[in-house]
């Protein structure tokens, strides 16, 4: 109902109004869900509607502009953290996000209007917030509109967007799928870009470290653990954030645990939780299986 009504612009009277006015001619159907009223339509409707809109060009924008901002705020409201104070990592899964899953198939279609219209600035602001959890529902439609959304970001000089996105939101859920040598060609590229920012930020060193952690991730994969050896030593030898470094850590793990220094990879899986717990915790299964395999053996 808040997306809804949100969209339509309208006071609350005229938009309970014009909702009755549907219902009465069997146009839509409500739900009440977790004390919250959802709206579903028959899908000639939504067709019909959408074509309707189609044809005024100047009020679909502003439709649509209504949604993107009340989407915007929800995001912000449901799943932004105090920790870490990252842009990108302030939306790491670790709150609550029932409420965002039951909102996906709107999320998902404003990603596909910003995609299709060229709202390039929708389409990264949305990308930089659900990211994480586009993770856990499709690796890949987060590499698709990763892909998408970095494009945009390059196009808008938004550079330290552009290389974090392709680097985590792409690069990363590529190795996870084994699509080996696009996620190679994701990190190596927003490396590239980090290029154009100044090396000594803050920022810009952890995201510089994050790209060659993940270039080890790689190496250790297609087994070249030397060379992840090596990559990885450079990583942590930087002054990093600790959610970076949390990653740096849980690769460091994964080798010891490949070349049998079980010992050496409980210390770095716990090392890894216990930098994890200092901003909030992750929710993630990762590190917690990888080292109850390491306690066993």
């Amino acid at each position: 109902e808040a997306g809804w009504a949100a969209a339509a612009g309208l006071d609350a009277r005229q938009f309970h109004h014009g909702v009755e006015q549907l219902r009465a001619n069997a146009l839509i159907d409500t739900e009440r869900m977790d004390g919250e009223i959802h709206y579903y339509g028959h899908p000639m409707v939504v067709a019909y509607g959408e074509q309707k809109l189609s044809e005024d060009f100047s009020r679909m924008r502003e439709v649509h502009d209504n949604w993107s901002r009340h989407y915007l705020r929800f995001l912000d409201e449901q799943i932004r953290r105090e920790l870490p104070q990252e842009p990108y990592w302030q939306y790491l899964m670790g709150r609550d996000a029932e409420r965002v899953r039951s909102q996906w198939p709107n999320l998902l279609k404003l990603m596909e209007w910003a995609s299709d219209y060229g709202q390039h600035a929708l389409l990264v602001e949305l990308m930089m917030r659900i990211s994480h959890q586009l993770g856990s529902y499709s690796y890949p439609l987060r590499i698709e509109y990763g892909l998408k959304a970095a494009d945009a970001a390059h196009g808008l000089e938004r550079y330290a967007d552009e290389a974090i996105i392709r680097i985590d939101a792409v690069g990363w859920a590529c190795l996870e799928i084994n699509d080996f040598d696009r996620g190679l060609g994701q990190i190596e590229k927003g490396l590239q870009v980090l290029d154009l920012l100044l090396a000594e930020e803050p920022a810009t060193r952890s995201l510089l470290a994050l790209g060659i952690i993940y270039k080890a991730r790689f190496y250790a994969k297609v087994r070249q653990a030397g060379q992840a050896a090596i990559l990885l030593k450079r990583a942590l030898s930087m002054q990093i954030s600790d959610v970076v470094r949390h990653r740096a850590l849980l690769t460091q793990g994964d080798l010891e645990l490949a070349r049998g220094d079980d010992c050496d990879a409980v210390r770095s899986y716990e090392q890894a939780i216990d930098l994890c717990r200092r901003y909030g915790g992750e929710r993630t299964a990762e590190s917690n299986s990888f080292l109850a395999i390491a306690y066993i053996r």
